[in-house]
């Protein structure tokens, strides 16, 4: 996924089961259990994955986005959405 971003955002399928809680920080308290979809816009140097959520920004950190810890944290890795748009 990492190769993607570096060219454009993707949408990823996760488990946001507990996302509600998230106001800060790098989350990595989740399961496997796909329930949500979100966008994936990148990384940072720590590998930790920056995703926009669409809860609106007054959730979470930076108006709208978490960070996730590296990996395949809440399976963040398992569905993976690219776009292609022709002209």
């Amino acid at each position: 996924m990492k190769n993607i971003i570096l060219s454009e955002p993707v949408a990823v399928a996760v488990d946001a089961s507990n996302w509600s809680f998230y106001s800060g920080g790098v989350f990595s308290n989740c399961g496997n259990s796909i329930n949500h979809a979100v966008l994936a816009i990148g990384f940072n140097k720590n590998d930790e994955w920056i995703l926009r959520n669409s809860w609106g920004t007054r959730w979470g950190a930076d108006g709208g986005f978490i960070y996730l810890s590296p990996g395949n944290t809440c399976a963040v890795l398992d569905y993976i959405y690219k776009v292609n748009v022709s002209k």
